[in-house]
Order: C-alpha cells, then sequence, then structure tokens
C-alpha cells in the first residue's frame, strides 16, 4: 500500500492523524500497535512531509515551524561535520533512521495542535513524493545553511567543508540521523564553506 498525497479533514489533528493512520497501515494493516509506536518512513516521505507541515505552517500568522528544516537535513544525509546532502534515489527509498522518524511523528502532532489552536484556515496537506520536491527541500534547507552562517561569529580554523545539492556526489555514504552537531558547530561548517 503506497501513502496518499494528498490529506483533507476538518482541523490538522484529523489531518495529521490521517497522514498516521496509512503510515501504520501500509506497514501493519488491522494489527494492534503500542502506545509508543511510530510508523515507519523512507528519507524521501521524511523529507516531503516535512515539507507539508512547513507550507501548513506558513498558513498561519502565528505557528512558525522550524523543526521542519532539522529533519530534512537528517534525512538527506546530514549527521557529521563533513557530511554531505545525499541526492540518490537509492537514499530516498531508503528507511529513516527511527529516531528520525519519532521526531517527526511528534513534532507534526504538536504543529497540528498549535495550527489547530491559532484558528489556521484548513487546506489540504499535500505531499509531495516526486524528485522535484525531494529537490526543491535541498535547496531550501542548503539556502537556510547559508543564511543562518552569516548570522553569527565563527572560527573558520575549525570548520569543516559541504557542498550544495546541486554539488552532491551521489556516492556519499547514505547513513542519515538525528542532526547531533550543536547549532553553532553546524552554522561554522557552513560559513567556512560559503567563503570556499
Amino acid at each position: 500500500m503506497k501513502l496518499k498525497k494528498n490529506y483533507t479533514g476538518a482541523d490538522y489533528a484529523t489531518m495529521r492523524y490521517a497522514v498516521y493512520a496509512n503510515a501504520r497501515e501500509r506497514e501493519y494493516g488491522d494489527e494492534p500497535v503500542g502506545p509508543t509506536y511510530f510508523p515507519t518512513l523512507t528519507n524521501g516521505e521524511v523529507v516531503a512531509f516535512a515539507q507539508a507541515w512547513k507550507r501548513a505552517a506558513a498558513r498561519s500568522s502565528t505557528p512558525r515551524w522550524p523543526a521542519w528544516y532539522e529533519m530534512v537535513i537528517a534525512a538527506l544525509g546530514w549527521s557529521a561535520p563533513g557530511d554531505r546532502f545525499n541526492m540518490s534515489e537509492d537514499h530516498a527509498k531508503r528507511a529513516a533512521p527511527a529516531e528520525l522518524i519519532e521526531q517527526l511523528w511528534i513534532a507534526s502532532d504538536e504543529l497540528a495542535v498549535q495550527l489547530d489552536t491559532a484558528h489556521t484556515v484548513v487546506k489540504p496537506l499535500i505531499v509531495d513524493y516526486s524528485r522535484d520536491g525531494y529537490n526543491a527541500a535541498a535547496r531550501e534547507a542548503w539556502h537556510v545553511m547559508k543564511t543562518e552562517a552569516t548570522m553569527l561569529p565563527v572560527d573558520i580554523d575549525a570548520a569543516q567543508p559541504i557542498t550544495s545539492p546541486s554539488q552532491v556526489d551521489d556516492t556519499v555514504s547514505p547513513t542519515a540521523g538525528s542532526s547531533g552537531l550543536g547549532m553553532l558547530l553546524l552554522l561554522a561548517i557552513l560559513a567556512w564553506a560559503m567563503k570556499k
């Protein structure tokens, strides 16, 4: 069973649950699951869902969703200094790390509550699984990296290089995970790369 591309509901919590239920059914059918179960997603699905929820947050004047950025770069293969975004089809179809999937489900649940509390106008949640959507998410994340890197002073000597999505090598290691780096280290790396 494939995941749907469009989700509708009376509120964002209903739409978020529909996404969750669709992913759970794909994995386990009607079998019961525990209260701490999080349905498995591929890296490409994590990227697509994070982007869809980011677009939903943009519909409101109050909630914002900075978590999309951390989840997208982790799903693209960024986990340590010197990593590059992995733009290969193989990586996009590989199962995302369990901790990243858990973070997405929890963060999307919190965002749905915030959107509903802010009385955001409800529109369908459209999830773009296409390669164009994957590439667009990588470009947007790279832009945020470059922008944020210019906002803080950095130690150039401590930084290591990273490439943009348009320059990434498809043979980069596909091991992704939740970013364990401190934000300052990440920004230092990006600032150094921008000056190259």
